[in-house]
């Protein structure tokens, strides 16, 4: 069967082991499956099921390794603790540990023909033609690092707690009469006629006078108000601005690069497909028709029951962290040739190496430089964190923010006015703020008068803010936002003229009048809209926002006006559309399925509610610590 060039390796091992229990279990979030004996020392208790801090450690390091990509490929504990990450896991193995307990009150057992039928039916542990293979069966679990006394038990958890999900949301289900009904109601259509009065339409408007500006003025002048300000002392150490203080000699500079050697290393890859046969003596025969120059793929369809499995370009070491010995076959073959019979837990591989790709090294004259900028910055983190500790321990011993900046050297700034966005009053950015919404946070959290703590930022820098004064936000004088104002009520007339045409037309033509008539008249063009659904939740061009929810409250026949950024539109409901019968079978079942999935899924999230104040949770927070410290 032909895979997936990307990770297709994990067909054979762990892949398949941890994607089918997920698949199984997926209420559960990612199936902890190394869950071994109660540890002496856990994280949290949930009544009698305790989680060990290598568990909550391990379903940690998934989480964080599963989320690095979408932080430029790492994600470390401060950020994950910023962002609710360490919550999460700690939520989810709470609530897998509720069930587990529950399960347990109850009574609940799993038997080993239960277990027996479960392993049976993962295609992890089948052969080619579908059925259980032991050999399969043990060589994945070796391959995964795990026994069967432990695979058994974290499998025998989640059958239980399946079981208790099944009974309180299994009966679950929407009638088909209240789907059809809902199903009809979204899926009916309104067409409309309309023409637009557009902005444009009026060139010229005569300048306001002073009464009817300031009316204006005074009707909204919440749209003219300066935001709260602050004013703030603020005293950063940021290692971005240090790094011109740090030299680093050219011995270790090359030191290092020949440390981080992988790092500038492109290694060979190879274009790999393979076949699996059981025995040592097939795979021979196998290689022997091939080197009397029959094809790869001509002699794996005459011996083997597979077919060759395309691996695509890998490195070497990608290969060995699954199949050691295949690697060492596949690398050892040349381009284009097939490598001797290697055996793994699987059985007996043939490789075929169609494409060699030779790996490179940056010579160290290229990377000098950017070597040279990320050393600095590293040793000016760590300059940071000891001038951070320095001022700590200095403001702890009594001296005040001022005295403590003279006493270590560092630049307090004052900023007099700053915004919730780190504007200043002129609306502009003030770069020399940390960018980092934490301190912004931080300067509106902490009372005038007083200092904030010293605070870290994401980019790893540090910062104290003291609140000198606070001014709330407040109407701009008229003056200042005359033009503004101007420009606010120029474009509420320009509105107000077009709305009275368009309600004039409306009016004419809901007493008989014809509408075609009436847009020639006007000199507007009359135009047909497309079939909008009741919940048009794709904008359409040329289509205001509000004009679905217009058409369904009208008559059809019946016009009405609706305001959009190109002027105000008249809108006549030309045709009513009933929902499709054609598609209305599939689309009453497939909304019968995700009404049942969400009512079971509201059910189970009461029901874990509802355990939540039946079994005591209780959190060890140094244990906790302990484990967050290794990270």
């Amino acid at each position: 069967m032909a895979e997936k060039k990307t990770n297709p390796i994990k067909k054979f091992v762990t892949f398949c082991l941890f994607a089918l229990l997920i698949a199984s279990f997926g209420v559960w979030g990612i199936g902890d499956i190394f869950q071994g004996p109660t540890h002496a020392y856990s994280v949290a208790q949930v009544g009698k099921v305790s989680i060990g801090q290598q568990e909550f450690s391990r379903n940690l390091r998934q989480e964080l390794a599963r989320l690095a990509p979408q932080f430029g490929g790492r994600l470390d504990i401060e950020q994950a603790q910023a962002f609710g990450v360490v919550q999460q896991v700690m939520d989810r193995l709470t609530t897998r540990a509720l069930y587990e307990q529950h399960a347990d009150d109850l009574g609940l057992i799993v038997t080993d023909d239960q277990l027996r039928e479960q392993i049976a039916s993962l295609p992890a542990f089948q052969n080619q033609a579908g059925n259980f293979d032991r050999f399969a069966y043990e060589g994945a679990l070796r391959n995964s690092g795990l026994t069967e006394q432990a695979f058994l038990l974290a499998l025998s958890g989640d059958i239980q707690r399946q079981q208790v999900v099944n009974a309180i949301s299994g009966a679950a289900s929407m009638p088909r009469a209240m789907a059809e009904t809902l199903y009809r109601y979204s899926a009916e259509t309104r067409s409309a006629d309309t023409v637009t009065f557009r902005n444009d339409s009026i060139a010229e408007l005569s300048d306001p006078d002073e009464g009817q500006i300031k009316k204006y003025y005074d009707e909204h002048s919440g749209d003219f108000l300066a935001p709260a300000y602050r004013s703030l002392n603020v005293l950063q150490i940021s290692p971005s601005a240090l790094t011109d203080e740090v030299a680093v000699s050219d011995e270790r500079l090359q030191q290092e690069y020949e440390l981080r050697i992988d790092a500038y290393s492109v290694p060979e890859r190879r274009n790999v497909s393979q076949v699996l046969y059981p025995t040592e003596q097939e795979a021979k025969d196998a290689l022997a028709m091939i080197r009397e120059g029959k094809s790869f793929e001509a002699v794996v369809s005459e011996t083997s029951a597979g077919t060759p499995v395309a691996l695509g370009l890998i490195s070497r070491a990608e290969l060995a962290a699954q199949l050691p010995a295949l690697a060492d076959g596949a690398f050892a073959a040349e381009e284009g040739g097939v490598s001797e019979p290697v055996q793994s837990p699987l059985g007996w591989h043939l490789a075929q190496v169609t494409e060699v790709q030779a790996g490179s090294v940056s010579p160290f004259e290229e990377v000098v430089d950017d070597l040279r900028a990320t050393l600095q910055l590293s040793l000016a983190t760590d300059t940071a964190i000891e001038l951070a500790n320095a001022l700590d321990d200095t403001m702890a011993g009594g001296q005040t923010l001022e005295e403590a900046a003279s006493t270590l050297g560092l630049k307090l700034e004052r900023f007099p006015r700053v915004d919730r966005s780190g504007n200043d009053e002129n609306g502009e950015r003030i770069e020399a703020l940390p960018d980092d919404r934490t301190f912004i946070n931080t300067a509106f959290s902490t009372d005038v008068g007083q200092e904030s703590l010293l605070t870290e930022t994401a980019e790893g820098g540090y910062f104290v803010v003291q609140v000198l004064s606070s001014a709330p936000a407040a109407a701009r004088p008229l003056d200042e936002v005359r033009d503004d104002v101007i420009a606010g009520w120029t474009a509420a007339e320009r509105t107000r003229l077009l709305s009275e045409k368009a309600q004039a037309m409306v009016d004419a033509i809901n007493l008989g009048g014809d509408f075609a008539a009436l847009a020639e008249e006007a000199g507007l063009t009359l135009t047909n809209t497309p079939a909008l659904r009741r919940f048009n939740t794709n904008p359409t061009p040329g289509i205001p926002l509000d004009l679905p929810t217009k058409l369904f409250e009208l008559e059809e026949g019946k016009a009405d006006i609706v305001e959009d950024t190109e002027g105000v539109m008249v809108a006549r409901l030309s045709e009513i559309t009933a929902a499709p019968e054609a598609e209305a079978d599939n689309a009453i079942e497939t909304l019968q399925t995700n009404l049942a999935n969400r009512i079971q899924g509201d059910l189970v999230t009461q029901f874990t509610t509802t355990l939540n104040s039946t079994y005591s949770v209780e959190i060890n927070n140094r244990n906790l610590d302990t484990v967050l410290s290794q990270f």
